[in-house]
């Protein structure tokens, strides 16, 4: 059994993280925690002993409402037979996230874009961004809320040029606990221009051994990255676009000159960020 955590701020893009871990977890058989991060000062302690009842009162019932709220997002997974927990930290550093996992061998993140449905405002969202760098383990970012039909298939987008990274071997494996086919896609732009048989025998060697999940290779030309990515989802839908990052970088560094920032605002569907 593998675990999933899904970070909750109860905004609607963290909701929407939810049910896609729903979705997953399904077909995973996973155990999901529901955590909820609340942001505490250094002398919190001293504010709050010197803090009138008012204000101590506040505090409690944002608690308290939070934890309802975790409550809720509990009984809908228990009542779908998936066994859900859930914990509130106070601490809402991506430190304390990734020691979580470390500790509690979890097996993937999955979580919306904080407060905005736009991932141009996750990318730019320090503790976001860190918990994409830093994760040891894959993260899904979700902004939408997901169609009511299962996931079939996850392209994968990458230049094939580095050997099949232990990145992509996570990819393959939770495509298989998914039951999801795979799509290996390399956009060809004018500045990155490649003949289409040398690109293709590069995805050859990706495939080698996991034949029957790779479903299509596609060679794809466009002016851009990002507008490859999101014409191609027209021609070829799909349900996640997958990519390896390099070099403890984070997305920004899988295409150039930010381009991932790009892509992940203007692509709806859900991004899943492994590591090399």
């Amino acid at each position: 059994m593998d675990d999933i955590l899904v970070p909750l701020d109860f905004s609607e893009c963290s909701i929407n993280a939810s049910k896609v871990a729903l979705k997953l977890a399904k077909k995973w058989e996973s155990e999901v925690t529901f955590t909820h991060l609340i942001p505490m000062e250094d002398d919190i302690e001293e504010k709050l002993a010197n803090a009138k009842e008012e204000f101590q009162r506040d505090i409690l019932k944002k608690v308290q409402k939070n934890n309802a709220l975790l409550d809720q997002q509990v009984d809908i997974f228990t009542k779908e037979n998936i066994k859900a927990t859930k914990i509130i930290q106070y601490d809402s550093s991506y430190e304390n996230l990734i020691d979580y996992v470390k500790k509690n061998n979890i097996n993937l993140i999955i979580m919306g874009s904080q407060g905005i449905c736009g991932v141009k405002e996750l990318i730019s969202t320090t503790n976001a961004q860190m918990i994409v760098r830093k994760s040891p383990i894959p993260v899904l970012v979700v902004k939408n809320t997901p169609p009511e039909s299962e996931f079939k298939y996850i392209t994968f987008a990458s230049d094939f040029r580095h050997y099949p990274s232990q990145g992509f071997r996570e990819i393959i494996r939770l495509a298989q606990r998914w039951k999801i086919k795979i799509r290996l896609l390399h956009i060809c732009t004018p500045d990155k221009f490649e003949k289409s048989r040398d690109v293709l025998a590069r995805m050859k060697e990706y495939s080698k051994g996991i034949k029957e999940m790779i479903v299509s290779t596609h060679v794809f030309n466009a002016y851009s990255i990002e507008e490859g990515i999101m014409e191609f989802q027209n021609v070829a839908p799909f349900d996640i676009v997958a990519f390896v990052t390099r070099a403890r970088s984070g997305l920004s560094r899988v295409f150039h000159h930010s381009l991932t920032e790009k892509v992940v605002n203007h692509v709806d569907i859900p991004v899943l960020a492994t590591h090399e």
